[in-house]
């Protein structure tokens, strides 16, 4: 799942919550939840690759992302008053891939890719866990994933504006 669709839903969470612990619990899990969900996202377009080399095409498709991201984060943050607790939610639930990112970061001939040999315990468990739950979808049925996160991130912005 892209970056957009967990930051809506967590923000959703946060949004919807008054407890700050059970804001990241909530989240924690929608994320998970939401890999689970048929969907587009880097890894489809490396379907069975063993390192992910990042391509212009995943660039483009990041800063895309980030940039809704944001702005869905920052639309909903400022018109609230359980303003923490939506900050929390999105940040928590895009956080989970960050986490889990951040230390397989690696430049292979001057590009940066994803290792999956991992050095840190507590990471690597996480690591197995996410993979296990992520649905890889085939490329050749891209639109679908597409779809499901236009879906899910357009219903949290509806959950978010009532």
């Amino acid at each position: 799942m892209l970056i957009a669709p967990h930051v809506a839903v967590g923000a959703a969470i946060g949004l919807e919550i008054n407890n700050p612990y059970l804001v990241v619990i909530l989240a924690i899990i929608s994320h998970f939840v939401l890999d689970m969900i048929p969907h587009y996202d880097s890894g489809t377009i490396h379907y069975n690759e063993k390192k992910l080399v990042l391509d212009w095409r995943d660039w483009l498709l990041i800063t895309f992302d980030i940039i809704l991201a944001g702005v869905i984060f920052w639309f909903f943050y400022r018109g609230s008053d359980f303003s923490f607790n939506v900050f929390l939610g999105a940040a928590v639930s895009f956080g989970v891939d960050l986490i889990d990112k951040v230390f397989q970061i690696e430049i292979k001939n001057k590009k940066i890719a994803f290792a999956n040999d991992r050095k840190i315990p507590v990471i690597s468990a996480m690591n197995k866990f996410h993979e296990k739950a992520n649905y890889n979808l085939n490329p050749k049925y891209w639109y679908w994933g597409v779809l499901t996160q236009i879906i899910v991130t357009g219903g949290s912005i509806i959950c978010l504006i009532k």
